[in-house]
């Protein structure tokens, strides 16, 4: 081991004095590290092996233990005990110092830091090489019905173990005094779980650790998850990566840009499930088994094939957020007001022609989209979702708007932009919290003077329309070019 990172270092030359100068590891563009190791004595320790690692760095079990990890970088300590890593760039870090004795004992300091790339120079603290400990543990196998295997790493580290069949495991050559996070992976069969522990190492070789567990609603919702991975040949994607898990219940996934094509029926078992981010897939369905995640409050399945909304959405009653943006769906079925929890819906960029006035009955929406959609108007029960203070309808075919509108006095924002309005109702300029306006690339001939007095406005964009003298009062000229400088250069007067 020693040897295989010997080969990697390079050796500077020497200062004026006599003394080596400190043996630098070039990196990249970014911060240059310096730190420094004594013995118990206070002595420098000189040409001890210095190897940085990144802090998520875990050791190749598949391997031998002891080969190099790609990731890391190695150097030596001059006579002073000192040590540099030019270039760092910014991360968290782990630089592991090992010194092997005349008969062969080994001593080990371990310092643990984030580089910035702002700063040129990072100072780190001097530290003691002491000998290395051996830590044994367990995991708890409680729950895999036999069927166990397993690997330890020391995160940051190039050390790691195999678990024996009973769970027990050693790993040798750890610094003392530190505290180390172990990483766990248990297989049973083909599924694949994760976990980690925090474990000081403070105290005699060998340390004994309690039990890791594995509580059977770890391992039930793990598993499911891993399913879920492997039905869509992510088998090298560790569950740790795409999950959050409070206690020791999953309640997020985040499977972003995985290329998903399928969500298997094993969904269904992660009755705890709160957030599902399933964003930049090739996904067209839902199994009905998604139905059971009755605890899911956020749903995202923007930019995926979905032709439909997948009837077991509207069993979500817990269902908050709901995001279907570039999908290709071309209906909303009635059942949409079976989401009785809804606030924000955002279902923009589809082939929807029509909104079922159902929707406007959620006692709680807030946030509505349906920008870049093929809409030629609002149902006149718009007017009945008073709770609404986002309406983005952007992009559309709509010429008017229902009268209705008037009474959603709760409105901040109203986009509409994009379509065929040739006038927007006066009533707009009684809303106190009404800020935002957009009517840009529309046929407007004209524009109600109320909306002049209406001090909240904040944002208006009115270009590209027909709001040409004498159609336009002075006041509303005025006022547009406070709120939009030189809108009337870009309205079409022919």
């Amino acid at each position: 081991y020693i040897a295989g990172l010997c080969a990697v270092a390079f050796i500077a030359g020497c200062s004026n004095s006599g003394e080596k100068n400190p043996v630098a590891g070039e990196l990249g563009p970014g911060t240059e590290v310096i730190g420094k190791v004594v013995d118990e004595t206070g002595q420098p320790v000189a040409e001890a092996l210095a190897v940085l690692r990144p802090s998520y760095h875990k050791a190749d079990t598949t391997a031998a233990l002891a080969k190099r990890a790609v990731d890391s970088a190695a150097t030596y300590t001059d006579d002073a005990g000192v040590f540099i890593f030019r270039e760092i760039d910014s991360g968290a870090y782990r630089i592991e110092v090992i010194k092997q004795g005349p008969s062969g004992e080994a001593t080990a300091a371990l310092f643990s830091f984030f580089a910035d790339d702002s700063m040129q120079t990072l100072d780190l603290h001097t530290d003691t090489v002491l000998p290395v400990v051996t830590l044994n543990g367990a995991i708890d196998t409680t729950g895999f019905r036999g069927l166990f295997s397993g690997f330890v790493f020391a995160a940051g580290l190039d050390k790691a173990a195999r678990c024996s069949g009973s769970g027990s495991f050693s790993i040798a050559g750890l610094p003392q005094d530190e505290l180390i996070e172990l990483v766990v992976g248990a297989q049973s069969g083909t599924i694949v779980m994760d976990s980690s522990v925090a474990v000081s190492t403070k105290g005699v070789s060998p340390i004994r650790i309690p039990p890791i567990p594995f509580p059977v609603e770890y391992i039930r919702d793990t598993l499911a998850v891993r399913a879920l991975l492997d039905t869509n040949n992510l088998r090298d994607t560790g569950v740790l990566s795409v999950v959050h898990i409070t206690g020791v219940k999953i309640d997020t996934l985040w499977l972003d840009t995985l290329a998903l094509k399928v969500i298997p029926s094993s969904i269904g078992e992660l009755g705890d499930l709160a957030g599902f981010y399933c964003t930049g897939n090739v996904i067209s369905t839902l199994p009905d088994e998604f139905a059971q995640c009755r605890s899911l409050k956020t749903l995202d399945l923007a930019n995926n094939n979905l032709t439909a909304i997948p009837d077991a959405v509207f069993i979500l009653d817990s269902l908050v957020n709901l995001y279907l943006t570039h999908n290709e769906i071309d209906s909303i079925p009635l059942l949409i007001s079976s989401l009785v929890n809804l606030e924000t819906f955002y279902i923009q960029t589809n082939y929807i022609r029509k909104i079922p006035p159902e929707l406007f009955s959620l006692p709680n929406l807030k946030q509505l989209s349906f920008a870049r959609n093929r809409l030629s108007s609002l149902p006149s029960e718009t007017g009945q979702c008073i709770t609404l203070e986002k309406l983005s309808i952007s992009d559309n075919r709509i010429d008017s708007l229902p009268q209705e509108i008037c009474n959603l006095v709760n409105l901040e924002e109203l986009l509409c932009g994009k379509n065929l309005l040739e006038s927007i109702p006066s009533c707009l300029g009684t809303f106190s919290g009404l800020f935002s306006i957009e009517v840009h690339e529309n046929e407007l001939i004209s524009f109600p003077g109320e909306l002049v007095s209406n001090l909240y406005i904040s944002h208006l964009r009115v270009d590209h329309n027909r709001l040409c003298s004498p159609a336009v009062p002075d006041s509303v000229r005025s006022w547009f070019d406070i709120m939009q400088p030189g809108w009337d250069t870009t309205q079409v007067c022919q």
